[in-house]
């Protein structure tokens, strides 16, 4: 996967920035729309900008199996800010750790089978700032009650078929399709490359949230 730019002699424009993200994306996905390159390198960097927004969209790719769809999310946490990549959450784990990152979930549907997952909390509020989820804490050291998570951030998913509408508003849909294409290996090196050298000095240089 060749670098556009001489990315470690400078500094890239916004522009810049995003024509290298968008090259990323071109160069390992096969999308039907050319547009979905745009709405993705378009939602990467606003993952850094995530305190200037009161209320974000979700990134979400529906399709069947063998279409894509980890391949992206994969992508995503490569480049993203404060990414958390989760397949198997517990409902605990995933209310804990939701503040500030960016959250990466893969075939969502397997989780909220049930009709009253409490995850569809999280995913419903989880879209505008000041938001909160009320769980109910059972703990023998913590003692037993309420208590609150921030559920505010962006967030990506990964789905077979359409989630209840209230939940599908709050998302950009990209739509996947199976390729006749054997996918290309992810070269995670290269992504971290790309996210240090690109996309954490355009953060620093605009003053935007830093990744460690």
């Amino acid at each position: 996967m060749p670098l556009s730019r001489q990315v470690l002699k400078r500094e890239l424009t916004p522009q810049e920035v995003y024509e290298e993200v968008g090259n990323v994306l071109e160069y390992y996905l096969e999308l039907v729309d050319p547009a979905y390159y745009d709405a993705m390198a378009s939602w990467i960097l606003a993952t850094y900008r995530v305190d200037e927004f009161n209320a974000v969209p979700y990134l979400c790719f529906m399709g069947p199996k063998a279409s894509g769809k980890t391949t992206a999310l994969r992508i995503l946490d490569a480049l993203t800010l404060f990414p958390l990549y989760i397949d198997h959450p517990t409902d605990a784990a995933l209310f804990r750790n939701a503040a500030g990152r960016t959250i990466i979930m893969d075939e969502v549907q397997d989780f909220l089978n049930a009709p009253r997952s409490p995850l569809y909390g999280l995913l419903n509020n989880g879209y505008t700032k000041g938001s909160k989820v009320v769980r109910m804490r059972g703990d023998v050291k913590e003692g037993f009650g309420n208590e609150e998570f921030d559920p505010f951030g962006f967030k990506a998913l990964a789905i077979l078929w359409p989630l209840r509408d209230t939940l599908m508003s709050r998302c950009i849909v990209i739509r996947t399709i199976k390729s006749n294409k054997k996918p290309l290996e992810l070269d995670l090196d290269r992504l971290s490359k790309i996210r240090d050298n690109i996309l954490t000095p355009y953060a620093k240089s605009n003053r935007l949230m830093i990744p460690d």
